[in-house]
């Protein structure tokens, strides 16, 4: 039997970081509707999407803690990593939408730094995959624990479906983060200062992004084929949750620091040809 630090305790741990994390990604999606008024229908209801799922995530998670804790609370010896309460397990479906919604959008990025949109329907691809997997992950789990709430069967095992499903969207992150890398380094060799610069924030910005979401999964599925008994890997699980919409809630945002980049960089140009001018201009002397 786990201790309760490793099983309750952890839990609350988890929802704390958690709950912190949904308040920075609120204050980006605010952040991006104030600096981006003009963009498109679909970026806007994309960011709104996260928005809401992260909303439904935190909901859940707070639901299955209290329940726990307070309204179903279960006998010491009960509370392992075999049996969740129902907010966690629904939990599980927010958790997963978000994250092939955002491996979507990276996806989106590839194709257009590629231009190959073979690579892109593939990609896209296993983000529905992705998600359907989730989705399906997350039912089952709800209903297995409604059921052993009922007392119609008896504790439940660990969700095994969900290593392969961390392992395979760790995997597919990594190489949409690596193959975003290889074109802009591509681009990279080819293209003037001004453009280096902005390709270099680029590419550590996705090295960033994609090295967090995949060690992230790695970990959760390490943790939950090793550990199953307790409920360490629901902490780094909801977590990966607020890592996924951070990273994209910046990458929208970083478009201004982006902008900056290259206004610094016209101005510096300008100030320069202007000196150059000024010189060519003054009387030779004699």
């Amino acid at each position: 039997m786990a201790p309760p630090n490793l099983t309750v305790g952890a839990l609350e741990i988890g929802v704390i970081i958690s709950t912190f994390l949904f308040g920075i990604s609120t204050v980006q999606t605010h952040t991006y509707f104030r600096r981006f008024p003009r963009d498109g229908w679909i970026i806007k209801s994309l960011v709104t999407l996260i928005w809401f799922l992260e909303l439904a995530h935190t909901i859940s998670i707070t639901h299955g803690l209290f329940s726990m804790t307070v309204l179903q609370y279960i006998s010491p010896k009960e509370n392992n990593g075999k049996n969740l309460q129902t907010g966690f397990s629904v939990a599980i479906i927010f958790s997963g939408s978000i994250a092939a919604f955002v491996q979507a959008y990276y996806t989106h990025r590839l194709r257009v730094v590629s231009g190959q949109i073979a690579f892109a329907i593939f990609f896209w691809t296993c983000s529905l995959v992705r998600l359907g997997g989730w989705i399906w992950a997350g039912s089952t789990s709800t209903i297995a624990c409604v059921q052993y709430q009922a007392g119609e069967r008896p504790a439940r095992a660990a969700d095994w479906p969900l290593i392969p499903l961390l392992a395979f969207g760790a995997l597919v992150d990594f190489v949409v983060a690596v193959s975003i890398c290889h074109y802009f380094y591509t681009s990279r060799k080819r293209a003037g200062k001004q453009t280096v610069r902005l390709l270099d924030q680029l590419i550590l910005s996705t090295i960033q992004n994609g090295a967090l979401t995949s060690i992230a999964g790695i970990v959760t599925a390490v943790l939950l084929a090793t550990m199953p008994d307790n409920f360490i890997w629901i902490v780094v699980f909801i977590i990966l949750t607020r890592i996924f919409a951070i990273s994209f809630l910046g990458s929208v945002n970083d478009r201004t620091e982006l902008r900056k980049i290259g206004t610094d960089y016209q101005e510096a140009a300008t100030r320069e040809s202007d000196a150059k001018l000024k010189l060519s201009s003054s009387p030779t002397p004699v």
